[in-house]
């Protein structure tokens, strides 16, 4: 149980840090890439991101 314990306590942080990290570079990078029309390039960069990895 203690093993079990640590590890959830090491993924909790982690997506808190994942957060943390995330909305640095929305309101930075990803800001400046939609203020200078690079729309689709930010929207690729999110979608790379997020998108759930082929299986084949």
């Amino acid at each position: 149980m203690d093993v079990l314990d640590l590890s959830l306590s090491v993924q909790r942080a982690l997506r808190s840090l994942d957060a943390l990290v995330l909305e640095g570079h929305l309101r930075t990078h990803v800001a400046e890439m939609m203020a200078g029309g690079e729309v689709d390039r930010a929207v690729q960069e999110l979608l790379r991101l997020y998108k759930v990895p082929d299986k084949t």
